[in-house]
């Protein structure tokens, strides 16, 4: 699950495809690229059952390789 740095590190609810349809995911402030989420029972379905298994979804933070002049006159780090 592809989410925007912006979102990674303040915080949001993300909207992931699962096998009947879409499952909302909420991403606290500060997740870090590789973050696993499980949704229960909204895998596979569990051999000769009636029971599904679980969906893991893997948070990929995009951190931009471009930013614009505004983004670029920001301060770095601003002093204590």
């Amino acid at each position: 699950m592809p989410i925007s740095f912006a979102a990674a590190s303040l915080g949001s609810e993300v909207e992931v495809p699962t096998l009947d349809g879409r499952a909302s995911v909420k991403v606290p402030q500060g997740t870090q690229s590789g973050t696993v989420f499980t949704l229960r029972g909204k895998g596979m379905p569990i051999l000769n059952t009636a029971s599904r298994g679980d969906l893991m979804v893997r948070a990929i933070v995009e951190v931009p390789s471009k930013l614009n002049a505004e983004q670029r006159k920001k301060p770095r780090n601003s002093p204590s």
